[in-house]
């Protein structure tokens, strides 16, 4: 099972070590004060949501949790090699693939335009992983394995054992 945060940093850091032109960032606390410092632009990462699947055990709850997450690419530009376009085709190739911890390999969901606001663009990749969600369980206080003797067909019995 893997936890959402370290997800979304190990997002981070993968992007972050390949786009070294670009902020990468998580989406901020509060996105109305967030303000686009970098020249190129950034992409801001969040969680939006996670999807459970059924039971997968009789004993314990365990369950494939499907976690979506979006990267939001915000651009100075739209077609030149520092535009969003660009970005978005190096972002594909980038994540399609990428393994955070404890989950299977991300892919795409869908991408949209978002808007364009006094020359800066923004679109939006929805990406998708898997991962395991399981129940919490306290551990019993079973007796311990002490010790296996074994013994090989027409060997006699350790002195050690009785007969019943």
């Amino acid at each position: 099972m893997s936890a959402t945060l370290p997800i979304l940093m190990a997002v981070k850091d993968h992007l972050k070590a390949h786009l070294t032109d670009w902020e990468i960032e998580l989406m901020p606390d509060k996105l109305d004060d967030y303000f686009l410092a970098h020249p190129n632009g950034a992409v801001l990462i969040s969680y939006v949501a996670s999807k459970f699947g059924g039971l997968r055990a009789a004993d314990i709850v365990s369950q494939t949790r499907t976690v979506n997450i979006v990267l939001t690419v915000i651009t100075r530009n739209l077609h030149n090699d520092y535009g969003a376009l660009d970005l978005l085709d190096r972002l594909r190739l980038l994540i399609v693939g990428f393994k955070p911890p404890d989950c299977s390999e991300c892919y795409l969901i869908e991408e949209h335009f978002e808007g364009e606001d006094t020359g800066t663009w923004q679109y939006q990749l929805v990406l998708q992983t898997e991962t395991v969600q399981l129940q919490n369980v306290k551990c019993k206080n079973l007796p311990k394995l002490v010790e296996v003797i074994t013994r090989r067909k027409g060997q006699p019995l350790d002195p050690k054992l009785t007969k019943k």
